[in-house]
């Protein structure tokens, strides 16, 4: 589907144009994985913002993937023709609500005005693509943009973050089908600071402290063999048991050296099964690989569902300031494994409904209390099921949807 054929006599005097410019593509670019600007421009660019999504480029056709009750777009025309009115015409797609808001616009030559699109799920059947369109008309020109909507079972934030030893924050969820629902507590679990003489995700790390990371002339990581590890890598190891449903691997740059902010250490996280011989032992599943990597500290790997067994992270010291010890870094690595059926009776959820509809939102509440000082993970999956009994709110790989929720309560 698409805005139709080029008329290029029509294409000359357009009356309404959505402009784009490079710098906006850009900004959307510096949020993917393969930006075409390095990072400090794609850091100049955006400043304080996040990098926005696809969805919200200034373009003619619509595009929105995830619908479960409502979801929102924003779009600004330029009128290139003489000042005139427009009003909206929708052609709307059975089950899906469609509004536009101003549904008039009075533009003057070269004026330009926003509007919003709303698009709400009237019970629509998930898991499947709903197309229409929308058209302004003024006495002497027809602008048409197409849309595509793709309804889902349920959205909810990847993460939130919560702060302070006692504390709550709130979880949006919208739900796009008709159903049962549960909400499964992960968690809460203290973070694992590595280096530790004794490593145990359930019961707690113990004696854990810091490593020291040499500055690398060469600015090149390798995998090398224990008895020949350089200093300007450090190799931690730890043990993930079975039935986790999140394994969580992070540095911080607020905690390295006097968090300055002038060390660029990488991590390499690997799965082995012996450490006598690396390259043929172990299987490097994280690495942002050369040339993507932002000068930064702040690193962090996500693996939902690991499977048990030695994993190695290798720290790199990339790039370093000076310190006491010379060019290098201190640092501490931090791990979380938060078990599937692991609730530690230290998150309290509130809010769930038994029974959704479809296109409806509830707000779910996350509390804690008297925590003792740490950094926290836990979660919540979402377990909703139509009424034939089947779980539908999963992700591509057939897993329940995560809410993550993040606690700082140092």
């Amino acid at each position: 589907m698409g805005a139709g054929h080029i008329v290029p006599n029509q294409a000359v005097d357009p009356g309404l144009v959505y402009e784009t410019t490079t710098e906006d593509f850009d900004a959307y670019l510096c949020g993917t994985s393969t930006p075409r600007l390095p990072d400090g421009e794609c850091a100049a660019l955006l400043g304080a913002n996040p990098a926005p999504s696809g969805e919200e480029l200034n373009l003619p056709s619509i595009a929105v993937s995830a619908l479960g009750a409502t979801a929102t777009v924003t779009r600004t025309v330029t009128n290139v023709g003489p000042a005139e009115q427009y009003s909206v015409s929708i052609e709307m797609p059975a089950g899906i609500g469609v509004s536009v808001n101003p549904a008039i616009l009075s533009l003057g030559s070269g004026d330009s005005a926003a509007f919003e699109v709303t698009f709400t799920n009237l019970g629509a059947a998930p898991g499947i693509w709903y197309q229409g369109s929308l058209t302004w008309e003024s006495a002497e020109h027809s602008v048409r943009s197409p849309f595509a909507v793709r309804t889902v079972a349920l959205v909810a934030p990847e993460q939130v973050d919560g702060s302070n030893t006692t504390g709550s924050v709130q979880i949006p969820v919208d739900f796009g089908y008709n159903g049962s629902y549960q909400a499964q507590v992960h968690g809460l679990r203290p973070a694992c600071r590595l280096p530790a003489s004794v490593v145990d995700f359930e019961s707690g790390c113990q004696d854990t402290g810091t490593v020291f990371i040499a500055d690398d002339p060469f600015n090149e990581y390798e995998l090398f063999d224990p008895d020949f590890l350089p200093d300007y890598i450090q190799r931690i190891e730890f043990d993930v048991p079975e039935d986790q449903r999140l394994l969580r691997i992070s540095l911080f740059q607020r905690f390295i050296d006097d968090g300055n902010g002038n060390d660029d250490l990488d991590i390499y996280v690997y799965r082995c099964t012996e450490l006598l011989d690396p390259a043929a032992a172990c299987t490097l599943f994280f690495s942002l690989g050369a040339g993507m990597r932002p000068f930064t500290s702040d690193e962090q790997v996500d693996v939902a569902f690991p499977t048990a067994g030695r994993y190695v992270v290798d720290i790199h010291g990339n790039e370093t300031d000076e310190i006491n010890f010379g060019p290098g870094a201190t640092t501490s690595l931090y791990v979380w494994a938060v078990g599937d059926n692991d609730d530690q009776g230290t998150l309290i959820i509130g809010g769930v409904p038994a029974s959704v509809s479809a296109g409806s939102t509830e707000t779910l509440t996350a509390d804690w209390n008297s925590l003792a000082p740490a950094l926290y993970l836990g979660g919540i999956s979402h377990i909703g099921r139509d009424n034939n009994g089947d779980l539908i709110t999963t992700d591509q790989n057939g897993d329940p949807l995560i809410t993550l929720i993040d606690i700082d309560a140092n």
